[in-house]
């Protein structure tokens, strides 16, 4: 399920776009809240009653799975929640075609999650219906991994506040970065 070609970028994308217009809190550490204790992968969403067994086509898994972007976007403040001091962000293009197909959202956070951490947020997210193979690629700028709902697909990473950008991040030390997008755009 991994997004190779784009996770990387879409990563960079979130966390530049995080650190240059949202990240101009007052640089009080985050709160030391954790993310909920990282247990061995959940399997994906129960099916629904009545629905097929694995035969189902991948069309038909998407179809039941589908989400507006309000439900994206609600889904992923709920699995941020207790990370830091303050909300996740969301960026805000000014055009609304990108703004329904597209998100990127950040945080910063008193230190900076590895593994346990990430896979613990997946694990949330698929308790809310998303899918995810569970893995996690490791970069240079923390680790990532790949989640999807219906038409949309989001890379949650985690990793150290940029150095270029320390010193907005006062005593944070991680961050929180995601990056969403859908082919098809449908109504907000």
């Amino acid at each position: 399920m991994a997004v190779r070609g784009h996770s990387a970028a879409a990563g960079a994308v979130a966390l530049s776009l995080f650190l240059a217009g949202c990240a101009g809190g007052t640089g009080a550490p985050a709160a030391t809240a954790q993310a909920p204790a990282a247990s061995a992968p959940a399997a994906d969403a129960p099916e629904p009653s009545g629905a097929k067994a694995p035969d189902r086509t991948a069309a038909a898994h998407r179809e039941l799975a589908q989400k507006t972007r309000l439900q994206v976007v609600d889904d992923l403040r709920h699995v941020a929640e207790g990370m830091g001091d303050e909300a996740l962000r969301f960026v805000q293009r000014g055009d609304a075609r990108m703004d329904a197909c597209m998100l990127d959202a950040g945080m910063l956070t008193p230190e900076a999650g590895g593994r346990a951490e990430l896979l613990a947020l997946v694990g949330e997210l698929r308790r809310r219906g998303w899918r995810s193979d569970g893995e996690v690629a490791p970069g240079e700028e923390g680790v990532q991994a790949t989640a999807e709902a219906g038409d949309w697909t989001v890379i949650v990473g985690l990793g150290p506040v940029p150095e270029q950008t320390r010193a907005r991040a006062g005593a944070n030390r991680g961050v929180l970065a995601i990056s969403g997008w859908t082919e098809t755009c449908g109504t907000p």
